[in-house]
């Protein structure tokens, strides 16, 4: 059997059924655990869900956790001054000086490298790519197919990530801009993904809009904003359902790395997933998907 990933970022399980987007919610769906995939402490941050989703197990066991990706950001934003960067921690430990965007100002720290190699930066350790899902159905013969996914391969995806957060308190025109901005993105990698079907096995797309989304709109007391949160789902859900082929020879897994708490404006500790098929196992948490794809690819 085909197997098409569609992993959605940010993707909130109660607005789903909620506003019931028949898009999102298939035949099987429920809410995951996605805080066993990071390490105590660390926050539920993209790169680090992901990875441990690809894995089958916590990406941090394989050197991908937050202290990680602090250390490499410093290493490309301090470039020569990175070894002084390590002594002031090490001398003031955690006390936040307000230093960064004085010396970014003055040009001696340099954002936009951050920005420019936050793929290589967030992306998984060498020696864990083997051990992910989608080297294993390699190994078995399977054709597989991904233009970017989070940890694997990433280019625009991985920049946006690292920037998004300035416009999280832009006006509303500004937000709605650059949603269209991404969700453009998003249907010309779909499409791409759709076409590439024929010829492959297995196949990932992703796209990180609802997570843009729910940073820029979900206000629950501003009917403005809920009411393009919902149509920013709207159109996801829509495109899916006219670009995805119904056919009993493809599972249309659905996946996100957390949904949206709305109270605390961050990202909850809970996932949502859904399939047109029936899984070999309900999956629990974020990790059972591995053994869940490599079973229904060789259905």
């Amino acid at each position: 059997m085909k197997v098409l990933v569609l992993a959605i970022d940010g993707l909130e399980a109660n607005l789903v059924k909620r506003w019931k987007f028949k898009g999102f919610m298939q035949n099987y769906y429920g809410r995951i655990n996605v805080k066993v995939a990071v390490k105590a402490g660390d926050p539920l941050y993209t790169p680090l869900i992901w990875g441990s989703f690809l894995l089958g197990t916590p990406a941090y066991l394989f050197g991908l956790d937050m202290e990680k990706i602090r250390q490499e950001r410093a290493k490309f934003l301090y470039g020569k001054l990175y070894p002084l960067f390590k002594l002031r921690k090490r001398l003031l430990e955690e006390r936040n000086l307000h230093l960064r965007n004085f010396l970014v100002k003055i040009g001696l720290a340099d954002f936009n490298a951050v920005v420019k190699n936050s793929s290589k930066i967030e992306a998984l350790p060498i020696n864990a790519l083997s051990h992910t899902f989608v080297a294993e159905a390699e190994r078995r013969g399977y054709k597989i197919f991904y233009i970017e996914f989070p940890t694997l391969k990433e280019s625009k995806y991985a920049e946006m990530r690292a920037m998004f957060s300035k416009f999280y308190n832009s006006p509303l025109g500004e937000k709605l801009l650059k949603l269209e901005e991404v969700f453009q993105y998003s249907s010309e990698l779909l499409s791409e993904t759709i076409n590439a079907l024929e010829s492959h096995d297995l196949l990932l797309y992703y796209t990180s809009i609802i997570d843009y989304a729910h940073h820029m709109l979900y206000r629950p007391r501003n009917l403005k904003y809920m009411t393009a949160l919902y149509l920013t789902y709207k159109k996801l859900a829509n495109l899916i359902s006219s670009l995805v082929p119904k056919s009993r020879e493809l599972c249309t897994l659905i996946v996100s790395d957390h949904g949206f708490d709305p109270i605390k404006q961050d990202h909850s500790d809970y996932g949502f997933w859904s399939m047109n098929v029936k899984p070999p196992k309900r999956p629990k948490t974020i990790l059972d998907f591995k053994d869940i794809i490599l079973e229904l690819l060789s259905i």
